[in-house]
């Protein structure tokens, strides 16, 4: 007994431990815009309220490190993986080895992904999952408070808790009452914090707990490019399918990129045995709450983020229905999922050490020298990374305008008004004249957008690196 224990402890470490490996040199704008304002002691964020201080406050133990602090909230995360990990293989049928079904769900992409990222999604699942686990073994009261807790760490997971209603009152179990009468006491927790802070903010309660829907941060627009974003995202949840991913393809890394889609295939071939859908699996709460998030990712646009529960849900579920006496096709799998998006990770932090916001915070400071301080203009395809970048790292330029790009953030029309009325003749920059191929969700969105606006004006080369510059009239 001592040494099995001392084996699941050593799996878990193991597991901790890649992880921490795997942490970004380069990070997203989300991370980057937490980081900054937990450096200024922000801590309340409308659409997930305890990321920040909690977060802020595990870091401060580790503050003698000396390490970077966006490296710690990241290591923060890894934690919260690693604590989900272990709900899940408490969830697990003990018929199976749970250890490597575990392997899948770590090594997930979407999962890897935001828990090696300075991201608000990794607590919030924990706490979701803890909640369900506890649900499930009669402990309505304290799956209520965790689920709670889950809700005020990440507004997206009040649909957790809706599809556990709805799964409560299907099976209609009598010993689910103090699981509703839980969330009805849970529910007024959370409305009675965001009221204070609401009322702390000078606001309505609505329109604090609505922030990011009201300044146009959540988007909504629904459409094929919606609907084919989900389902690309929904892979990408569990391989990393990208353009740096297919650069790699060029490289010596293709070797693992073949040895992990033959072990992948090899395990889903085998290991997904068709069969009839049972009735009894509306009778789970998985399935539910994968309905729920799913749904709710696609009328978001496919977005990314919201897809983080889709892999460990999936997993869960599938758990339950696997038959096949042997158990090598999930060992396949995931091997083959650690080597494909371990090596897009590892890859990615060799090959790119010099970060792209780096680089062009290089470019814009030779712009500055050679214009010799004089004020300049940069329409950017990622306004926000720069701005919380340059944020985190307290850099600034007294003399440059970030301007958002039209569709990527901004409309054509606005950005041709402001370039008519530069009254100054400010000489306006771009880095790309032409946005080739379809490298990220802003790319799909907003590339037809800004490839039309860059061909209404005239552009020569610009003095650095390749930019482009607005030839003036």
């Amino acid at each position: 007994m001592m040494a099995e224990r001392t084996q699941i402890i050593a799996f878990f470490a193991l597991i901790f431990g890649v992880y921490v490996m795997m942490i970004p040199m380069e990070h997203t704008a989300d991370a980057y815009g937490y980081a900054a304002a937990m450096g200024r002691g922000e801590l309340w964020s409308p659409h997930h309220l305890l990321y920040q201080p909690w977060t802020l406050a595990l870091s401060q133990l580790w503050l003698w490190t000396g390490v970077e602090p966006i490296f710690l909230y990241s290591l923060m995360n890894s934690l919260a993986v690693l604590l989900s990990l272990m709900v899940v293989f408490k969830l697990l049928p003990q018929r199976i080895d749970r250890r490597w079904w575990v392997v899948v769900v770590a090594f997930c992409f979407a999962t890897l992904r935001f828990g090696t990222e300075n991201e608000t999604y990794a607590w919030p699942l924990f706490f979701s999952l803890w909640g369900t686990e506890r649900l499930m073994h009669g402990k309505g009261l304290l799956a209520s408070l965790l689920l709670a807790i889950a809700v005020l760490f990440h507004q997206i997971h009040l649909f957790w808790c809706l599809a556990l209603c709805l799964y409560a009152w299907r099976t209609g179990r009598w010993q689910f009452k103090y699981f509703y009468l839980g969330l009805l006491a849970s529910a007024a927790l959370v409305v009675y914090v965001y009221h204070e802070l609401a009322v702390q903010q000078g606001c309505t309660l609505w329109v604090y707990a609505t922030h990011d829907a009201q300044e146009g941060l959540v988007d909504f627009h629904w459409g094929p490019k919606a609907i084919a974003l989900s389902f690309i995202n929904l892979i990408r949840s569990f391989i990393q399918v990208h353009a740096s991913t297919l650069a790699l393809f060029d490289t010596p890394w293709v070797l693992i990129f073949v040895l992990a889609g033959l072990l992948m295939g090899s395990g889903l071939l085998v290991g997904v045995k068709p069969r009839a859908l049972q009735k009894t699996m509306w009778n789970r709460p998985f399935v539910w709450i994968l309905l729920f998030h799913f749904a709710f990712a696609v009328f978001s646009q496919g977005n990314a983020e919201f897809m983080v529960m889709i892999p460990v849900l999936l997993v869960l579920e599938w758990s339950q229905q696997y038959r096949r006496l042997t158990h090598w096709p999930i060992v396949a799998l995931g091997l083959g999922l650690a080597l494909w998006n371990g090596a897009t990770r590892l890859a990615s932090k060799k090959l790119l050490a010099s970060s792209s916001v780096v680089d062009r915070m290089s470019d814009l400071r030779q712009i500055d020298a050679r214009l010799e301080g004089e004020p300049f203009v940069y329409v950017a395809r990622d306004k926000v990374l720069l701005d919380n970048y340059m944020d985190y790292k307290n850099i600034s330029f007294s003399n440059l305008e970030i301007w958002k790009a039209p569709g990527y953030g901004a409309q054509r029309e606005e950005v041709n008004n402001a370039l008519l009325e530069n009254h100054r003749n400010l000489p306006v920059f771009i880095d790309a004249k032409q946005v080739v191929g379809r490298q990220t969700r802003a790319d799909w969105l907003g590339a037809d957008g800004y490839n039309n606006w860059t061909s209404d004006w005239a552009w020569d080369l610009g003095p650095v690196n390749g930019w482009w510059v607005l030839r003036k009239p």
